[in-house]
């Protein structure tokens, strides 16, 4: 709960312009510029996501978005940029994507190898 407060926090503090975005004033043109660096955050959501491992009989498919909620979750990007010339740039994206959440099983699932029961708190990443 407190990363959703925070991802909302984060999110309406960059539209208030309040936080930087990695954009320095009066900068419209790339003359004179080699690096930039761009930070990007807000909240994401999952509309649908149904989970199976194996993707067999063996593995029970199930839905994440039914176990966990369909959120939102704090995400962040960050780019960083090196202009070898007028034409050609080198860039690296930086996009680390990961949460985990507390839901609790409505039946027995079989999934990767492991048996997890059914109301018993299992944590989903």
């Amino acid at each position: 709960m407190r990363s959703r407060v925070l991802c909302v926090v984060v999110v309406l503090l960059v539209l208030a312009g309040i936080l930087p975005t990695g954009i320095p004033p009066g900068t419209s043109g790339a003359e004179g510029r080699r690096f930039e660096i761009e930070l990007e955050g807000g909240p994401i959501w999952q509309s649908r996501n149904e989970v199976q491992i194996p993707n067999t009989g063996e593995g029970t498919r199930f839905s994440a978005v039914d176990l966990i909620g369909k959120g939102p979750w704090p995400s962040v990007r960050l780019y960083l940029t090196y202009d070898l010339n007028p034409k050609h740039a080198l860039r690296l994206l930086l996009a680390p994507l990961a949460f985990t959440e507390t839901g609790i099983l409505g039946s027995a699932v079989s999934f990767a190898g492991e048996s997890y029961e059914s109301g018993v708190p299992t944590d989903v990443t």
